[in-house]
């Protein structure tokens, strides 16, 4: 399907939110620039207020790029006040469609925009869609765990008891494109959204849950980049227990649904606790012993019995885990073969 867009304005807007990636950022831009439409598409790059090279390479291709490019440079960084630069930026777009890519992930599909646009233009109850995504190292090759990681699906359709069973994003981020809702939305239904204290990517798949459907397609389209040298999200939470932030995070975002919509959900929590008993073996100390005990309580001791018998059953039984939804059967070659295309 050909997407006509007949009005001088973007159809979609690809937001690049960037912090110290003066490393990667000339890949996510150059991945961005080399996109085949029949559509107009432009580029938000916002930088916040990075120290190193990141601003100078920006003003490079914006420079290079004026009519796709527009670049944001923050005097001050603003995640450090608790502001979501994913958001901040967001807020500037007009387009009907938002994509997402942060600077040190990038695309590999020259027509991942068409796919995805020309996906939605056709089904006008989806609000968002995802696809599948290869993990790489800081120096882009293909980590050994790439699948275990992101396994690579047959297309779905991700709903919202999905989210509440395994407390899980819908897919990784650089996949994403959805509907932008948020230029229509109430400075108060921002509030609550921004004021909930759980992960940006998570209560975004929530809410695009509950406004429409959300599929995803089994394109391999883009990497994330799995590193521990930046300031990423991976980078801040290596090896820490996050097992009370995950509990609250989930009663945040169930205030929030009700605040907005008006409807009571409730996440399955009991992995979190099962993950916080394996800690606490690993690792006995008073602090993990207060983890365990306080997830233990949030889940619900019967709860978290229940799932253990199950753990214990399969492993005796020695099944295997089935995976949640289809996957597809690519060999490690052809995954190589598709990063290195």
């Amino acid at each position: 399907m050909k997407v006509e867009n007949k009005e001088c304005s973007p159809l979609v807007t690809i937001i690049c939110t960037v912090y110290n990636h003066e490393k990667y950022i000339r890949q996510a831009l150059d991945s961005f620039i080399m996109q085949k439409c029949s559509f107009k598409y432009n580029v938000y790059v916002q930088d916040d207020c990075s120290t190193d090279n990141s601003k100078k390479i920006i003003m490079e291709y914006e420079k290079k790029y004026p009519d796709i490019i527009k670049a944001f440079y923050l005097d001050k960084n603003i995640y450090s006040q608790g502001i979501s630069p994913l958001f901040n930026l967001v807020d500037k777009v007009d387009s009907k469609y938002v994509a997402v890519c942060e600077g040190d992930d990038f695309w590999i599909d020259k027509y991942k925009l068409q796919k995805q646009i020309c996906f939605m233009e056709k089904n006008l109850d989806v609000m968002a869609v995802y696809h599948n995504v290869l993990v790489v190292d800081d120096d882009s090759n293909l980590l050994n765990n790439s699948k275990k990681i992101f396994p690579l699906y047959k297309q779905h359709e991700f709903t919202l008891s999905d989210i509440q069973n395994r407390s899980s994003c819908c897919g990784q981020t650089a996949s994403l494109v959805f509907f932008n809702f948020w230029k229509s939305w109430s400075n108060k239904e921002k509030n609550i959204f921004l004021q909930c204290n759980a992960n940006g990517d998570i209560k975004l798949n929530l809410i695009l849950n509950l406004l429409g459907k959300v599929m995803y397609m089994e394109d391999v389209m883009s990497c994330y980049r799995k590193s521990y040298e930046n300031d990423s999200w991976s980078a801040k939470m290596k090896n820490k227990n996050l097992t009370v932030y995950y509990h609250e995070s989930r009663k945040s975002m169930e205030i929030m649904i009700k605040k907005l919509f008006d409807i009571d959900i409730k996440f399955d929590t009991t992995n979190f606790s099962v993950v916080a008993l394996s800690i606490f073996i690993k690792e006995p100390s008073y602090c993990n012993w207060k983890i365990l005990y306080t997830s233990v309580r949030s889940s619900g001791i019967l709860n978290v019995f229940a799932r253990l018998v199950v753990i214990i059953k399969n492993k005796i039984i020695k099944e295997k885990n089935k995976s949640y939804w289809p996957l597809l059967n690519y060999s490690d070659a052809e995954i190589e073969g598709i990063l290195n295309e």
